[in-house]
């Protein structure tokens, strides 16, 4: 008998097996748990046994995987990663950097993955193999489609764009193909954008995003000339010339837009090619400003809006192509109703980590909440809110707020 896991492959040490989740991920089980299998044999996506049911070998499985996924890592840094479940339950409302972000407009944010390929320079929530982030996240697909349909189906009647749009690289969460299947056939999901780096496409994978139903790629391209992308994407890995080949590519089947960050300074003089390139092969280019973000990568002073936008009229002016067009009004549509404000007292049932060990996140109504420097591994504490907009919630422990 044998079983097939999608989700998972398999690769045999001398005493344990390591799994692989969601090709990213891995955790390694002792062989000897296995035994209850009967003779086992792995090949890659399968598991042949000789002794139980499928039906009862899958629920043992089940269990044995949900045990050692507790020490699930991230393989491009090592770092520990928290799987988000049913099991674990972290609701997908309440956090900057994880899950459903909403702002009371059409447009929502989904945030399934932390973490990403590249290290770029001017990072914002400076993620990358060298992050300082010590704690990364995964959300399980299921549970990342079945916490949205129960958010939108309370949001109102509407057309929403989803944002796929996480902290990091989304093409490093390889169900996305998946997820963007089950959005598309949500009536109120309207556009669906992914942002991208574009290092992980292939052709098979725009193919597959584009006949999901996806709506454009929004992809960060900083230059045309192959060293200075390597310097701001912060990585020799960085290959321009993959990354145009698939552009390329992707136009023949999808909208399209490079996003270039202006970076003073450093890019200012590739603004023209990259608009030019986009040009011949029918891209659109959207650059954006530089902001300083204090949690952030932060290697230049930001420019005033003023002094961005006569940047913008000369770069228009030289490549003959519109840059600034007028922004439009965002349709605006109601948040969900917040469970907590600002200064309110709460209890919350610490469930995980942060990204930052120092930090926990709790759960209450449906929420999750950023506990800050809070020493509680797990159970009941009472916490103080200090953010509380767009249901996004940050607190701290309450008696290191009465110290």
């Amino acid at each position: 008998m044998e079983l097939y896991f999608d989700d998972y492959s398999f690769s045999e040490k001398e005493n344990e097996v390591e799994i692989t989740y969601l090709t990213f991920f891995s955790f390694n089980v002792p062989k000897q748990d296995f035994g209850f299998l009967g003779n086992v044999s792995l090949d890659r996506h399968t598991i042949l046994f000789d002794k139980l049911t499928p039906e009862r070998a899958q629920k043992k499985l089940g269990l044995l995987f949900q045990k050692y996924k507790r020490s699930l890592v991230y393989k491009i840094n090592k770092n520990p990663v928290i799987l988000v479940d049913h099991n674990l339950g972290i609701p997908m409302q309440g956090l900057q950097f994880l899950g459903i972000l909403d702002k009371g407009s059409e447009m929502i944010e989904l945030k399934p993955i932390t973490n990403c390929n590249m290290n770029c320079t001017f990072c914002s929530v400076d993620e990358g193999p060298d992050s300082r982030k010590q704690v990364d996240f995964v959300v399980e697909p299921q549970y990342l489609i079945e916490q949205f349909e129960r958010f939108i189906s309370q949001k109102p009647d509407g057309k929403y764009n989803v944002w796929i749009n996480p902290h990091g690289e989304p093409l490093l969460y390889t169900p996305l193909v998946r997820v963007v299947k089950a959005l598309r056939q949500n009536k109120k999901v309207g556009d669906i954008i992914i942002i991208t780096n574009g290092m992980l496409l292939t052709k098979q994978l725009i193919d597959d995003l584009a006949d999901a139903g996806l709506t454009r790629f929004s992809i960060s391209f900083h230059a045309m000339n192959s060293e200075k992308a390597k310097i701001l994407f912060g990585t020799r890995a960085y290959n321009v010339e993959k990354v145009k080949e698939m552009v390329a590519y992707a136009v023949t089947k999808i909208k399209v837009a490079l996003t270039p960050v202006y970076v003073k300074g450093q890019n200012e003089q590739e603004m023209s090619d990259i608009i030019d390139w986009a040009n011949t092969v029918g891209a659109s280019v959207e650059i954006q400003k530089f902001c300083v973000n204090k949690r952030g990568r932060n290697p230049v002073k930001e420019q005033g809006w003023d002094v961005f936008f006569d940047e913008l009229k000369k770069i228009q002016e030289q490549t003959k192509t519109q840059l600034i067009k007028p922004l439009g009004k965002l349709q605006e549509y109601a948040e969900l109703p917040k469970p907590f404000k600002k200064d309110d007292i709460t209890e919350v049932e610490i469930v995980s980590s942060g990204r930052m060990v120092k930090d926990k996140i709790g759960v209450a109504q449906n929420r999750a909440v950023l506990v800050l420097n809070c020493s509680k591994e797990k159970g009941r504490i009472k916490v103080k809110l200090i953010q509380s907009k767009y249901n996004i919630f940050v607190a701290l422990p309450l008696d290191a707020v009465r110290r």
